[in-house]
């Protein structure tokens, strides 16, 4: 459809097909979450939409009531966090880079593409003890994106004694390729690493499918 013709109306029309399309199982194929991120694009659509001037081309005054959207309930979200005792056993029972990869996202609060971007040389201090964000790893892996997810990405972050000398020991003597990083010094990609050791260690545990972001919700949570 052309901009001018799009408003509230076909907003509305929008999200009552995104609620009621299925999947062959019969579950929502789209959470209220989703949908909400859905139109947030298109009010980006909208409010980037500008002439020459700099003025909005489609002005519109979007009311939530009339187009219905959902409302987001946090505790139905999927949003899980491990416990201090899970986490010891994710490391007592990973080994190597997995085991290092587990123990900084755990304790520094990273995102998983920080912390496979890490080099080393550049991105840590001599001593291990500070991580200088500054880059992070395609979500897929073997690709380096020259900045942060956000500009607020860029940071220095203090570690623990403990997890700095994990970090140490676990360097040795290599000097300038990436802290964690695959047999032929790539960075290693996400999902692999779900697929080889997060995923079945969960499942040893007794615990439901979770990704890295629980590391990240575990720092918040627990350790602050």
């Amino acid at each position: 459809m052309r901009l001018a013709a799009f408003d509230n109306a076909e907003v509305r029309d929008l999200i009552a097909a995104m609620e009621e399309e299925k999947r062959k199982n019969g579950q929502a194929r789209f959470t209220a979450k989703t949908i909400v991120n859905y139109y947030f694009v298109v009010v980006a659509v909208f409010a980037t939409a500008k002439d020459r001037t700099g003025k909005q081309m489609f002005p519109r005054t979007w009311d939530l009531d009339f187009i219905a959207l959902p409302a987001i309930n946090k505790r139905e979200q999927n949003a899980p966090t491990l416990e201090a005792n899970q986490i010891e056993d994710i490391l007592s029972g990973s080994r190597g880079r997995y085991r290092v990869l587990y123990a900084l996202l755990a304790g520094s609060g990273m995102r998983t593409s920080e912390a496979l971007g890490l080099e080393l040389g550049k991105h840590l201090a001599s001593d291990y003890s500070v991580i200088y964000v500054r880059r992070q790893c395609s979500k897929k892996g073997h690709r380096i994106e020259t900045c942060p997810k956000t500009d607020c990405g860029i940071r220095d972050i203090d570690l623990d004694p403990e997890l700095s000398a994990l970090l140490k020991d676990y360097v040795a003597n290599r000097m300038s390729r990436f802290l964690v990083e695959t047999p032929t010094g790539l960075p290693m990609a996400p999902r692999n690493i779900l697929r080889d050791s997060l995923h079945p260690l969960l499942k040893n545990m007794g615990c439901g499918s979770a990704g890295f972001h629980t590391f990240r919700r575990f720092r918040e949570a627990v350790l602050q």
